[in-house]
């Protein structure tokens, strides 16, 4: 027999949190219902352009049943095209895994970001409500070191470009950072908290936070990721963090596309040996300390914003 609760808790989660429950002014199309035998009052906007829809929404009072089937069915109807840039990485690759078809991953020849006209191209062609910035210079860190002018243009030039496009053309963006974008000191820092970076990679995310930063149409996601499964031979017992598995991230991720400003998301606060360990017993310890004075010691983040929002 299937069980029951997992269909309450999604019943509870939509009828508590509805999707999509506001009005829409101007509208296409527009209907209202009632149930006069328990009082349930839905009223629905939808606006359809092209013969697609373009957005569903819904307001009303009613039964938990009757306000979480509304909010599901909006949310069905609502999937909205979403482009994402750097497919071809390593979490690029992972999310093509799980998401659906309104997920577009254009190679370079589709969209380079290092060229603004490219990337307003392609945007005017699919129309995404969403842009998923993940492209750029990454591992390793040593690469920012040895090719500056790469760095630069990868992870500030090619996100300014991005963010100039998306800004033209009124999608969301949603870019990607890194936690080593705060001092790397004390750790436990919050959005707000000042940054620092301690090294080439994380002034050139700091970089590219600052463009999109200008761009209110956006959320920055300073994250802490990694892959699954963990096949360091060392882990740094010196160095906390907050580490989530590439597949685990993607399930937040989805939940926190609609909203704007900055957003920290990992895992619990942990040493890399203490997370590594759970996964891969024969991991051995090193010391960040003695062996790399450019990485930060504590780059943790407090997540009581993003799970405040989780839990709601």
């Amino acid at each position: 027999m299937e069980d029951l609760g997992i269909y309450q808790k999604v019943i509870l989660e939509h009828s508590k949190n509805p999707f999509n429950f506001k009005t829409l002014n101007p509208c296409t199309h527009h209907s209202k219902g009632n149930n006069p035998l328990c009082g349930d009052q839905v009223e629905l906007f939808i606006n359809v352009k092209d013969n697609l829809t373009d957005e569903i929404c819904f307001q009303g009072v009613g039964c938990a049943i009757s306000m979480a089937s509304a909010s599901i069915l909006t949310q069905v109807l609502n999937k909205k095209k979403i482009v994402v840039t750097g497919g071809t990485g390593r979490f690029g690759k992972i999310l093509k895994k799980q998401v659906g078809k309104e997920f577009f991953f254009p190679n370079k020849r589709e969209l380079n970001i290092l060229k603004l006209n490219s990337a307003i191209k392609y945007l005017k062609k699919i129309k995404p409500k969403y842009l998923i910035h993940l492209a750029g210079l990454s591992r390793p860190l040593s690469n920012h070191d040895k090719d500056i002018e790469k760095s630069i243009k990868l992870n500030i030039i090619g996100t300014a470009n991005i963010t100039i496009a998306c800004s033209k053309l009124n999608i969301k963006l949603i870019f990607f950072s890194s936690s080593y974008v705060y001092p790397g000191l004390k750790g436990n820092y919050k959005e707000e908290d000042p940054l620092l970076p301690s090294n080439n990679y994380a002034w050139s995310k700091l970089g590219g936070e600052s463009a999109v930063k200008m761009y209110k149409n956006s959320l920055i996601l300073r994250v802490s990721m990694t892959e699954k499964p963990f096949i360091h031979e060392f882990a740094f017992a010196d160095m906390k963090t907050n580490f989530i598995f590439h597949e685990d991230f993607v399930k937040i991720f989805k939940k926190v596309l609609h909203l704007k400003g900055v957003l920290n998301i990992g895992g619990p606060t942990k040493t890399v040996y203490d997370f590594a360990k759970k996964y891969n017993k024969k991991v051995k310890k090193k010391y960040l300390k003695k062996v790399n004075k450019k990485l930060p010691l504590n780059t943790s983040m407090n997540l009581s914003k993003i799970n405040k929002f989780l839990n709601r």
